[in-house]
């Protein structure tokens, strides 16, 4: 008598354990498999961000990087503005040669006071 599909033995694949289960699986996903952990990792993160967060708190950061980015670009105006004064070559080589100082650093003195010499030395003698 032939066996029936009951008496058949049937062969289960094998079971790994927990930790091969994942490498295998890890193996056949390959670079998506990666790509999955990673988003779920910066999901935990996202939320764990969420959680510690307070409006008061966000709102002095913000308040805060207002400010300075207020103070940049009120420097970077008032350079603009420096850059625009005109400087007698005369007064440049005077600081230059009495101070000992390069040019650049001449120069800035005598932009940082508006160009008046009278002001610059004062500054650079006290």
């Amino acid at each position: 008598m032939a066996p029936t599909n009951e008496e058949k033995p049937t062969q289960e694949p094998k079971k790994a354990g927990n930790g091969e289960d994942e490498e295998e699986l890890e193996d056949q996903k390959g670079a998506s498999g990666q790509a999955t952990k990673d988003m779920q990792n910066v999901s935990k993160y996202i939320a764990d961000f969420d959680t510690g967060l307070d409006k008061k708190k966000l709102d002095e950061i913000v308040s805060s990087l207002s400010a300075v980015n207020k103070k940049q670009k009120d420097e970077a105006s008032l350079k603009s503005e420096q850059e625009k004064i005109a400087l007698p070559k005369e007064n440049v080589e005077l600081i230059m040669k009495e101070f000992d100082l390069s040019k650049q650093v001449a120069e800035k003195h005598l932009r940082d006071n508006a160009g008046d010499l009278e002001q610059t030395l004062k500054v650079l003698i006290a």
